[in-house]
This record gives C-alpha cells, sequence and structure tokens, in this order.
C-alpha cells in the first residue's frame, strides 16, 4: 500500500506543485455587519452574549477593529 506525500501528490496521484511559504499572503480580511454589541467596540452602550463571543474570540486570534465608527446611515434625515 503506497503512503500519501502530500508535499509531491494528491488524492488523485496527480503532482502537486510546492509553493514556499514566503509566497502565500497571511493577510485575511473578515468583514461585515456581525450585529454584535460590545461595549469595547465603538461605545456601545451595553455587551450580548455574542458580543461576548465575538470578543473572545477576536483576542484569541489577534484580530483588530478597522472601524473606528458607527457605520449606521438613517433613513430620513
Amino acid at each position: 500500500m503506497a503512503t500519501l506525500d502530500s508535499a509531491s501528490e494528491s488524492l488523485s496521484g496527480e503532482g502537486t506543485r510546492n509553493v514556499p511559504r514566503s509566497a502565500c499572503s497571511s493577510e485575511i480580511s473578515i468583514l461585515g455587519d456581525f450585529n454584535v454589541h460590545h461595549e469595547f467596540w465603538l461605545s456601545s452602550p451595553f455587551t450580548d452574549h455574542p458580543g461576548e463571543l465575538a470578543f473572545i474570540f477576536s483576542i484569541l486570534h489577534d484580530l483588530e477593529q478597522l472601524v473606528q465608527h458607527p457605520a449606521c446611515f438613517p433613513d430620513r434625515l
């Protein structure tokens, strides 16, 4: 039985190209309106449970918030 060498073969048996790690981008941006609230984010007046989970996730994964002001647009002037 042959073993799979992940550096040189794929599961289909075809050869794969080795890409140096320095050629891979390590910057990922996660964008969206997640509708979670935490008192440390954009002066939210309260923290909800999803906000606490998102806050812990962001700390564990060394994420930073890029938006510095609420992005609310009123539907009336």
